[in-house]
């Protein structure tokens, strides 16, 4: 959806890609806590984990919104569920420093 909208009109510029994407400065800091964690400097490498960390982060929030639109039951998680949501980011975040 998000890329659909940003291949279609490009002036489209939510908040999440502003703060998270557009940011150089929050990139650098997020791979560098990547870096301090799992010790790789390879940059491709470190490029892939944030792009990871970034999916999985937007793609459940795309999901949660399926229901809306579609009017069908949750897809995969009810990410309103507090303990749903903490332990999916934390397998998230551990999966991501392996």
């Amino acid at each position: 959806l998000v890329t659909n909208l940003v291949l279609q009109d490009e002036s489209y510029n939510p908040e999440i890609i502003n703060k998270f994407l557009a940011s150089k400065e929050s990139k650098e800091n997020i791979q560098k806590i990547i870096y301090s964690i799992t010790k790789i400097d390879n940059k491709e490498i470190l490029n892939f984990k944030y792009m990871q960390l970034f999916s999985g982060v937007i793609g459940p929030i795309v999901f949660q919104m399926i229901p809306n639109i579609k009017d069908t039951n949750k897809v995969f998680i009810d990410l309103n569920n507090e303990e749903e949501r903490k332990k999916y980011i934390e397998n998230l975040v551990d999966t991501i420093v392996k």
